[in-house]
């Protein structure tokens, strides 16, 4: 009986001795294991973070160069050659996006699995990511009233501004100015010529970040000018542009209905022809708009030399794209292009929205994975960007 019992409490002394190992031991072996492994994730967030933002890749032409594919990158980085300290290219930053609204064609975007393997995300490590670039000032713009030109025409004429910071908060006394744009399409004789006329109008932002633009004055005038019957074929465009402390950035919209298009370099591509505007192949004056906010536009001419359907530049397969050069590169400052076109006979436009909004190049959506972010405030020309870097493991996705 003795025995039994000197058994019994050798095996709850035995067992009382693991449950303290377990308590005390394994934890102070697991912890610092996984504070290495969340370390680990840092640091590889940092590298890819790094790589994007002072790597320009090479060749370092690889953002204008369009004739360039992922097959011929050797390595990858958003960086403006030449560029300061945290500066962007921004033909670089729009080939690598796959999400959003700036994105260009398939056939000459860097895919997300090119962006992996050329970060070195790819197996062996394990690794997924996502890059998001965004304006540093999120502006929204309202119609609040509309000025009746002629019939049915009418033009946005007051505008209800509203400016946040990246993370949501209203940017209390911002400076804001809008330029306005209004391209129109007159008959010139036989022919047809585009006529630009623009303003800006300035404010300054409640504590909501609020504030109201009045255009009324002004196209009420051009109308007067040029007759309300003019404006029936028309495109009218607004960048707002944003100065909260320094931190200055744009965002332009299209306040009418207009075709789209994107740039990259100093190529212009859409997915419908508009051989119309070529010169000598028709009556439509060959001209694009650049706006540089605040005050500023200036204007090019396209030109034919990719034999608008591009070749091998661009389409592969089944694509259908058209591809035309402007005159130069376009500036990393200019928020939009415009230009009139003839598309199946009738005056329309084409706007290209110039800066990155919202651009997103990722592998997959982490959903519960422990992930590391990191984010920096980043530069394209004089504009001022939020890029946010989110890496985790694949293990745990």
């Amino acid at each position: 009986m003795d025995i039994t019992l000197d058994n019994l409490f050798a095996f709850l002394v035995l067992l009382l001795m693991v449950v303290t190992f377990a308590a005390f031991i394994v934890p102070s072996v697991y912890l610092p294991f996984r504070t290495t492994r969340e370390q680990q994730l840092e640091d590889v967030a940092q590298s890819v973070l790094d790589k994007l933002l002072f790597g320009m890749g090479y060749p370092t032409d690889w953002g204008k160069n369009i004739t360039l594919t992922q097959k011929d990158l050797s390595s990858l980085g958003l960086h403006k050659d030449g560029g300061g300290i945290y500066e962007l290219d921004m033909d670089k930053v729009l080939r690598i996006a796959n999400a959003g609204i700036s994105q260009l064609p398939a056939t000459i975007q860097i895919a997300s699995n090119s962006t992996s393997s050329l970060l070195g995300l790819t197996n062996p490590m394990g690794y997924e990511f996502s890059f998001t670039l965004s304006p540093a000032l999120n502006t929204s713009v309202q119609v609040v009233a509309s000025l009746t030109l002629k019939g049915q025409n009418t033009a946005p004429s007051v505008l209800g501004i509203t400016v946040v910071d990246p993370d949501g908060r209203p940017a209390s006394n911002a400076n804001v100015t809008g330029l306005y744009l209004l391209m129109t399409v007159r008959k010139n004789g036989n022919n047809e010529a585009a006529y630009l006329n623009y303003t800006y109008c300035a404010g300054l932002a409640s504590w909501e970040g609020k504030c109201t633009l009045n255009f009324t004055n002004w196209l009420t005038a051009v109308a007067k000018g040029i007759g309300a019957s003019n404006l029936e074929n028309s495109c009218a465009i607004v960048t707002i542009f944003g100065d909260y402390y320094g931190i200055r950035s744009p965002t332009s919209f299209s306040l009418s209905p207009a075709l789209g298009a994107t740039i990259v370099g100093r190529y212009l591509i859409t997915s419908f022809p508009i051989g119309q505007l070529v010169p000598g192949t028709g009556s439509l004056q060959n001209v694009t708009a650049l706006d540089v906010p605040p005050y500023y536009v200036y204007l090019d001419c396209l030109h034919n030399e990719t034999n608008r359907q591009a070749g091998t530049i661009v389409n592969a397969g089944p694509q259908k794209y058209c591809v035309y050069s402007l005159g130069k590169n376009v500036d990393n400052d200019v928020t939009f292009v415009v230009l009139p076109v003839k598309y199946f006979g009738t005056p329309e436009f084409v706007v290209a929205l110039r800066p990155p909004v919202n651009v997103i190049s990722q592998t997959a959506i982490p959903g519960q994975a422990k992930t590391t972010v990191l984010r920096r405030l980043v530069r394209i020309g004089s504009w001022y960007y939020d890029a946010e870097v989110i890496v985790w493991r694949v293990v745990e996705y």
